[in-house]
């Protein structure tokens, strides 16, 4: 896993070492994110995840785009593959079905709606069977 994770965040990073200041305000393909929303979204979600993988919950509204961002992201994945990788991070299978009782907890109807409006597509049905962490995918918006 750990392995894995790293080399994931290893991909956004080579994206990320592209990326100018000037292209900070630039359109992405979601109509809802432009380049800087998109960047402090990779990074603030990589140390989002390692805190609660921890146990430690701070979010944060920190603008990670007006500094050296790739540094930011660097950061990020020093701290989210330590999370993952600590023993015990990853046992048993509740760690998706806590994630999915969290976001039912804190993504109302408010904040669903179409892309560019919302910070969420309308929640969406997991096929039957379907694991918590496709569960948590599809209360999220995405198809699964």
């Amino acid at each position: 896993m750990e392995c894995s994770l790293h080399r994931a965040l290893q991909g956004t990073l080579a994206v990320l070492t592209g990326v100018r200041v000037k292209d900070l305000e630039r359109p992405t393909p979601c109509a809802s994110w432009d380049v800087r929303a998109l960047i402090n979204h990779f990074i603030g979600s990589a140390r989002w995840w390692a805190a609660t993988i921890a146990g430690d919950g701070g979010a944060t509204d920190a603008d990670y785009a007006a500094g050296d961002f790739v540094a930011a992201y660097e950061e990020s994945i020093r701290i989210a593959v330590a999370a993952f990788g600590a023993d015990g991070a990853l046992a048993g299978a509740g760690l998706a079905a806590g994630l999915l009782s969290q976001a039912r907890l804190a993504i109302p109807d408010a904040y669903r709606g179409p892309d560019g409006q919302a910070l969420f597509g309308p929640a969406r049905e997991a096929p039957a069977g379907a694991g918590s962490a496709d569960q948590l995918a599809a209360f999220l918006g995405r198809a699964v």
